[in-house]
Protein backbone atom coordinates (compact mmCIF):
# COMPACT_ATOMS: atom_id res chain seq x y z
CA UNK A 1 0.00 0.00 0.00
CA UNK A 2 1.42 3.75 -0.81
CA UNK A 3 -0.16 6.72 0.46
CA UNK A 4 0.32 10.04 -1.31
CA UNK A 5 -0.57 13.33 -0.61
CA UNK A 6 -1.96 15.57 -3.29
CA UNK A 7 -3.79 19.24 -1.89
CA UNK A 8 -3.93 17.93 2.04
CA UNK A 9 -6.23 14.63 0.58
CA UNK A 10 -4.09 11.41 1.45
CA UNK A 11 -4.16 9.04 -1.37
CA UNK A 12 -4.14 5.51 -0.89
CA UNK A 13 -3.06 3.12 -3.80
CA UNK A 14 -2.46 -0.78 -3.14
CA UNK A 15 0.33 -2.72 -4.87
CA UNK A 16 -1.93 -5.64 -6.46
CA UNK A 17 -4.39 -2.27 -7.60
CA UNK A 18 -1.97 0.85 -8.24
CA UNK A 19 -4.75 2.46 -11.25
CA UNK A 20 -7.61 2.11 -8.21
CA UNK A 21 -7.15 4.71 -5.71
CA UNK A 22 -8.89 5.15 -2.67
CA UNK A 23 -8.83 8.89 -0.90
CA UNK A 24 -9.04 9.29 2.80
CA UNK A 25 -12.66 10.29 3.15
CA UNK A 26 -12.02 12.87 6.12
CA UNK A 27 -9.11 14.60 4.09
CA UNK A 28 -11.53 15.09 1.16
CA UNK A 29 -14.54 16.05 2.80
CA UNK A 30 -12.70 18.98 5.15
CA UNK A 31 -11.03 19.81 1.50
CA UNK A 32 -14.78 20.25 -0.30
CA UNK A 33 -16.41 21.07 2.99
CA UNK A 34 -19.23 18.97 2.56
CA UNK A 35 -20.33 16.26 5.34
CA UNK A 36 -18.12 17.19 8.38
CA UNK A 37 -19.41 18.10 12.08
CA UNK A 38 -18.42 18.62 14.95
CA UNK A 39 -19.07 16.19 17.77
CA UNK A 40 -17.52 16.40 21.64
CA UNK A 41 -15.01 18.50 20.29
CA UNK A 42 -13.68 17.06 17.46
CA UNK A 43 -13.80 17.04 14.00
CA UNK A 44 -15.28 13.80 12.19
CA UNK A 45 -17.39 12.62 8.67
CA UNK A 46 -20.96 12.69 8.78
CA UNK A 47 -21.45 8.99 8.27
CA UNK A 48 -25.43 9.29 7.26
CA UNK A 49 -24.76 11.48 4.83
CA UNK A 50 -21.85 9.69 3.32
CA UNK A 51 -23.85 6.11 3.27
CA UNK A 52 -26.94 7.33 1.58
CA UNK A 53 -24.51 9.51 -1.17
CA UNK A 54 -21.83 7.39 -2.13
CA UNK A 55 -22.09 4.00 -4.18
CA UNK A 56 -18.70 2.38 -2.61
CA UNK A 57 -18.98 2.47 1.02
CA UNK A 58 -16.98 -0.78 1.44
CA UNK A 59 -13.96 1.34 2.63
CA UNK A 60 -16.34 3.63 5.12
CA UNK A 61 -17.58 0.23 6.89
CA UNK A 62 -14.25 -1.18 7.27
CA UNK A 63 -11.46 1.77 7.68
CA UNK A 64 -8.61 0.96 6.12
CA UNK A 65 -4.97 1.15 8.40
CA UNK A 66 -2.87 4.00 7.44
CA UNK A 67 0.81 5.04 8.41
CA UNK A 68 0.33 8.89 9.74
CA UNK A 69 2.97 11.53 9.49
CA UNK A 70 4.67 9.86 13.22
CA UNK A 71 4.67 6.34 12.30
CA UNK A 72 2.01 5.71 13.88
CA UNK A 73 -1.05 3.68 12.12
CA UNK A 74 -4.72 4.22 12.47
CA UNK A 75 -7.36 3.23 10.71
CA UNK A 76 -9.27 5.57 7.88
CA UNK A 77 -12.18 5.48 6.03
CA UNK A 78 -11.83 6.31 2.31
CA UNK A 79 -13.77 7.00 -0.73
CA UNK A 80 -13.48 5.92 -4.13
CA UNK A 81 -12.10 7.61 -7.13
CA UNK A 82 -15.92 7.74 -8.82
CA UNK A 83 -17.24 8.68 -4.91
CA UNK A 84 -14.88 11.43 -4.67
CA UNK A 85 -16.35 12.82 -8.66
CA UNK A 86 -19.74 12.39 -6.98
CA UNK A 87 -18.65 14.66 -3.34
CA UNK A 88 -16.62 16.90 -6.01
CA UNK A 89 -19.91 17.73 -7.73
CA UNK A 90 -21.64 18.13 -4.41
CA UNK A 91 -19.04 20.49 -3.21
CA UNK A 92 -20.13 24.31 -3.35
CA UNK A 93 -16.59 25.74 -2.74
CA UNK A 94 -14.97 27.52 -5.64
CA UNK A 95 -12.43 24.74 -6.71
CA UNK A 96 -14.98 21.94 -7.00
CA UNK A 97 -16.61 24.63 -9.05
CA UNK A 98 -14.10 24.83 -11.56
CA UNK A 99 -13.88 21.34 -11.36
CA UNK A 100 -17.54 20.88 -12.15
CA UNK A 101 -17.69 23.50 -14.81
CA UNK A 102 -14.76 21.81 -16.50
CA UNK A 103 -16.45 18.46 -16.54
CA UNK A 104 -19.84 19.45 -17.55
CA UNK A 105 -18.98 22.40 -20.13
CA UNK A 106 -15.51 20.35 -21.71
CA UNK A 107 -15.42 16.34 -21.01
CA UNK A 108 -19.12 15.45 -20.82
CA UNK A 109 -19.85 17.42 -24.31
CA UNK A 110 -17.00 16.37 -25.80
CA UNK A 111 -17.83 12.40 -24.50
CA UNK A 112 -21.49 13.07 -26.14
CA UNK A 113 -19.94 14.63 -29.79
CA UNK A 114 -17.05 12.34 -30.32
CA UNK A 115 -17.32 9.68 -27.81
CA UNK A 116 -14.27 10.59 -26.40
CA UNK A 117 -12.09 13.28 -24.51
CA UNK A 118 -8.66 13.81 -25.22
CA UNK A 119 -7.01 16.08 -21.96
CA UNK A 120 -6.14 19.97 -23.10
CA UNK A 121 -8.27 19.37 -26.43
CA UNK A 122 -10.42 22.72 -25.24
CA UNK A 123 -6.65 23.95 -26.18
CA UNK A 124 -7.41 23.64 -30.13
CA UNK A 125 -10.89 25.45 -29.78
CA UNK A 126 -8.74 28.45 -28.25
CA UNK A 127 -5.38 28.44 -30.56
CA UNK A 128 -2.98 27.15 -27.46
CA UNK A 129 -2.57 23.99 -29.24
CA UNK A 130 -3.00 23.08 -33.33
CA UNK A 131 -5.31 19.82 -34.62
CA UNK A 132 -2.18 17.68 -35.43
CA UNK A 133 -0.86 18.38 -32.23
CA UNK A 134 -4.00 17.33 -30.75
CA UNK A 135 -4.22 14.31 -33.10
CA UNK A 136 -0.78 13.38 -31.80
CA UNK A 137 -1.75 13.93 -28.01
CA UNK A 138 -4.52 11.40 -28.63
CA UNK A 139 -2.69 8.42 -29.97
CA UNK A 140 -0.05 8.77 -27.82
CA UNK A 141 2.31 10.28 -29.91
Amino acid sequence: MQVRKIHEIRTVTFADKPNDPWFVAADVCRALGVYMRIRNGYEEVRNDFLKKNLNDVEHLLSPIPIRGEGGQRHKRQCVSESDLYRLLMRSDKPEAKQFQDWVTRDVLPAIRKDGMYVKGEEKVLTGEMSLDEMTLKAVGG
